[in-house]
């Protein structure tokens, strides 16, 4: 599995630790949603444009993610929803974490730990809540994990 590519690193890398921060801090902003909206839509351009090779850099699980991230972006953009949408996403991210780490690992992909910690942040943030999973400061090691994953992406680790 290669890297990601430059813009879609840092867009994600950025998207990751305002998601860490705002979960953590209960961070916030005027205009931060319209932010967020925005941050996410230019992950999901930015992952699928093509990279040097003319080949879009992205795995199945990346583009589940792109999936998620663009659908909560429009939706959030066009202030619109739609019956069920939350466990629709929520299925759909825990796959894309799932399907990350299995890339990691089939690709002995091992020193991008950025991408392996968003994986299992996708498992954590999705998978959990729908088992009623909680442990002591659970939204905060969610945030961590996130902000830390973007932290990584951004430096390239």
């Amino acid at each position: 599995m290669k890297t990601l590519n430059t813009l879609g690193n840092v867009f994600l890398g950025v998207w990751l630790i305002l998601t860490g921060l705002i979960g953590a801090f209960n961070f916030s902003f005027r205009g931060m949603n319209l932010v967020m909206t925005f941050i996410s839509l230019a992950v999901a351009v930015f992952l699928v444009l093509p990279h040097s090779d003319n080949r879009p850099i992205i795995n199945m699980g990346m583009l589940l993610l792109v999936m998620v991230l663009l659908t909560r972006g429009l939706l959030a953009l066009l202030n619109t929803t739609f019956p069920g949408v939350d466990v629709v996403l929520s299925v759909i991210a825990t796959a894309a974490g799932v399907l990350m780490l299995f890339a990691l690992v089939e690709a002995r992909n091992f020193h991008t730990l950025g991408l392996f910690l968003l994986g299992v942040w996708l498992i954590m943030a999705n998978l959990l809540p729908w088992f009623n999973l909680v442990y002591p400061y659970d939204h905060v090691v969610n945030s961590a994990v996130a902000f830390f994953a973007g932290v990584l992406l951004l430096i390239g680790l």
